[in-house]
Order: structure tokens, then sequence, then C-alpha cells
């Protein structure tokens, strides 16, 4: 067992559906058992909310999704419990996540772009920016296929080290192989072929077979394109997860990764 426990997000939402199918697939290939959690508005509670009515609906209805989860859970071999919580969406997730030492979180997105996501905002780039427990999102059903092969995108800091042992240690654990990709512009090719070896050999030193591959162009849509080329299970990469005006100003390739990817996207701070 390499991910302890699972925390899965869910609601009543398709892409919370694809985050159980997935999930499960995860919880049956590791032997971990998952929690689904559902977070309800605090208003909800009795103590805030004039009508014993509306709160009992509330719960009701949770109570509903998170048998739904449970019961396929079960069908598939896998240990689950559940728990409905009152809080804010994101932080209620990072700290249910803390309490329980989950090993990483699996949500869906609605992977939104332009007007209607800085409208509607994400809660799973919310949960990205405040929690340091791994983050597994999922914007598309699975596909049914294990090609036992995940993509690691890399660059040459502290994070950039962190993702490739902990890409190596979930390939360990998955029976999986690597495929670790850098982006370079030409000029600075032999320095990106050098972190390719490097990351290489480490995985081997790690008992997981590895390759390498530079990559060129817009960072964000060079990773979703080798996804599919090279037919990977799952994009696993370190983001800085920065917030304000230096996200504003700098961007955020793992975000563009999380909405646009068809594959699950395992983030790590």
């Amino acid at each position: 067992m390499f991910l302890n426990k699972l925390l899965v997000a869910v609601d009543d939402s398709e892409p919370s559906q694809y985050a159980i199918d997935v999930g499960i697939i995860i919880a049956q290939r590791d032997k971990c058992p998952i929690l689904f959690a559902l977070v309800l508005d605090p208003a909800l509670t009795p103590q805030n909310y004039g009508f014993d009515s509306i709160c009992e609906l509330a719960e009701a209805k949770a109570n509903q999704i998170l048998q739904s989860a449970m019961q396929k859970a079960r069908a598939a071999g896998v240990e689950c419990s559940s728990k409905t919580i009152y809080h804010d969406a994101s932080q209620g997730i990072i700290d249910l996540a803390n309490a329980e030492n989950v090993g990483v979180i699996v949500m869906g997105t609605h992977g939104r772009t332009g007007m209607a996501r800085a409208v509607l905002s994400s809660i799973a780039e919310t949960v990205l920016r405040r929690t340091k427990t791994p983050l597994c999102v999922i914007r598309r059903p699975p596909i049914g296929i294990i090609h036992g092969r995940f993509l690691v995108p890399i660059v040459a800091d502290d994070l950039g080290k962190a993702a490739v042992n902990y890409a190596i240690e979930l390939a360990r654990s998955f029976e999986s192989t690597l495929l670790f990709c850098t982006v370079t512009d030409g000029s600075n090719k032999q320095t990106a072929t050098a972190l390719l070896e490097e990351a290489k050999r480490i995985a081997l030193e790690g008992g997981v077979q590895a390759e390498g591959i530079l990559l060129e162009g817009r960072a964000s849509d060079a990773i979703l394109q080798q996804s599919g080329i090279q037919q990977t299970d799952a994009i696993v990469m370190a983001s800085h997860a920065r917030d304000g005006f230096m996200r504003f100003v700098k961007g955020s390739v793992t975000e563009t990764v999380m909405r646009s990817s068809l594959i699950p996207v395992v983030v790590i701070r």
C-alpha cells in the first residue's frame, strides 16, 4: 500500500462521478481504503437556518450521494467510509485530508476557462493552492484501458526533484513505467538533457524503468499533446501553487493542464 487512504470529494456533478470511478480504480490497484466526503454549506445547520426541513432535505441528498458512492466501492471490493462536513468547501476538504492523514485527494473538475472560470472559480484549483496533500484531478471518465505509464514533467528545482521521487514511488506501487519530460527552447538543450538523464538514473536506482523526452513550444500544450501520443495513464507533476499577483503574472502550467487534460492529473507541492 502506497497511498494509505484516498479522500474522494463528491457531489452530484458528472465530474464527481468520474472521480469516484477513478478513485475506485486507484484503491483497487493500491489496496487502500477510500473516504468519500461531501461538503454542505455551513449555513444549512439547524442553528443557522430557520427551517429544519431545508436542512433535512440537504442532508438526505448528501446521504444519497455518499451511499451511492459507497455501494460502487463495495461492489468493487474496496473498503470505504463516508463523511458529511459543514464547512467552506475547499478548506473543509483540506482539513479533513489533514485529519485523516490521506495519501491523495481525488476530485472532479469541470475544467472551465475564460469568464465562466472567473465567475464560478474552481474548488480543485483552490484546494491545490492551499493543500500540501497530493491532489488527483479528474475531468473525464476513465477510458477503461491501463497502459502502465505515467508522464512526469520536471524542472530543475527542488520541487522538480520532489516530483521525480513521488512519481517513482507511485510507479513502483502501480507496476508502471515513467516518461520524464521537460521543455527546451533550444538554447538550453544540453542542460535539459542532463536533467532527464539524472531523473532516469534515479528511477532506475529505485527499480523503475524510465524514458526521457525533450519538448518544445508552450509547456502546457506540449505536455497535453504528449500525454495522448505516449498513451499515459496519468500526468504526475509538481506545482508552486502561486496565488495572488504572482499567479496572475506568471500563470500556472499545472492549472492549465488540469483544466484541459483528458486523463487524471496528479499534482504535488
